[in-house]
């Protein structure tokens, strides 16, 4: 009987690992592009992607994700051995329930999602609180209710606004980070 115990109690707290049956085949982000996601053994990735009516920030401009308190979907600038992008590049994921949310696995490590105030935001709140925020976190907060045509330049009269009222209320070099008053909060 304790062997029993041992083994329902042991299957109750690992939670089972995911892959492809577990993610969605489509994410769209808080501008409304779609996104084809697709999963194999090994990991997920972008299949079609959206185009944006919008010089891109580099000639050979490309899509990605990045991902950490919410799953990001960004515009990126691809250079020899990686790329990069910028925060006013990115959206989150949106989501009406943790079914649209992708679940990470394999070579690209785990990182689980779930449906949180409309965006797919990491299950790891101890790694991810909720009720602190990060400078990063604030910037994809900040950016995700415009379209991206809008701010696709860093020289562009939004992201200079967006980014001097971060640097007032949530320092790159601080430790105290609020949102400002032209950023919309979670809901």
């Amino acid at each position: 009987m304790r062997n029993g115990w041992w083994i329902a109690a042991l299957l109750v707290g690992c939670a089972a690992p995911v892959g492809p049956d577990d993610n969605p085949s489509e994410l769209v982000d808080s501008a409304g592009y779609a996104f084809e996601w697709t999963c194999d053994g090994a990991r997920c990735g972008l299949g079609a992607v959206p185009y944006v009516d919008r010089a891109p920030p580099c000639p050979d401009a490309l899509w990605s994700f990045m991902w950490g308190r919410f799953f990001e979907l960004c515009v990126v600038c691809p250079f020899e051995g990686g790329w990069s992008t910028t925060a006013n590049l990115c959206r989150p994921a949106t989501c009406e329930s943790d079914l649209d949310c992708p679940q990470l696995y394999g070579q690209l490590g785990e990182g689980r999602y779930e449906c949180e105030s409309g965006l797919c935001q990491q299950i790891d709140v101890g790694t991810f609180p909720r009720d602190v925020l990060e400078r990063d976190e604030a910037e994809v907060l900040c950016f995700r209710d415009l379209q991206r045509e809008l701010t696709m330049s860093l020289d562009d009269p939004r992201v200079i606004e967006i980014l001097a009222g971060l640097e007032e209320t949530c320092p790159i070099d601080g430790d105290h980070c609020e949102l400002p008053p032209s950023c919309a909060p979670l809901p």
